[in-house]
């Protein structure tokens, strides 16, 4: 990951958040970092004097050194890899539509859910957590059933 953050930076300076949208973006939402993974990793490029930040306003904005510069370009094969897996396909123009409708559905299912979840936790409804969970993992296996072109399973009444 150290070396695809190094490559992130190489379109230029950004912030935490700038490289997780980026990479985001750039794996077609297949590989998107938390912040526990980004900012402890950005702190061990500093140190390793591959990138150096600045601090601008409220945020630390990150750029290559020369140092990373070489280092990264002493690694491609290991970033083609990582590209090779990751990187994002090409779609069409209605195909990118259904990717960044489908994104947004799921951003606002997992608000939904999470906050349900708290009510239904403060009130003590543990059967209705329950049915909540119950209600995800079908969704998530019909979803499955869709991507790999099963037939999904008779539904009993």
């Amino acid at each position: 990951m150290r070396l695809v953050f190094l490559e992130v930076l190489r379109d230029g300076p950004k912030h935490g958040y700038e490289i997780i949208r980026s990479l985001e973006e750039r794996s077609g939402g297949r590989y998107v970092p938390s912040p526990g993974t980004v900012y402890p990793t950005l702190q061990y490029l500093e140190e390793a004097g591959w990138i150096a930040g600045d601090s601008q306003g409220e945020r630390r904005v990150y750029h290559l050194t020369e140092e990373g510069k070489t280092r990264l370009d002493s690694s491609r094969s290991d970033l083609q890899e990582f590209w090779e897996r990751y990187g994002q396909p090409e779609f069409s123009p209605s195909g990118r539509h259904e990717m960044e409708f489908l994104h947004q559905e799921l951003h606002d299912l997992e608000r939904t859910v999470l906050e349900g979840a708290r009510i239904l936790m403060g009130a003590g409804q543990e059967d209705a957590l329950r049915n909540l969970r119950r209600a995800l993992e079908t969704c998530k296996n019909r979803a499955r059933d869709i991507i790999t072109g099963r037939k999904p399973e008779e539904e009993s009444p």
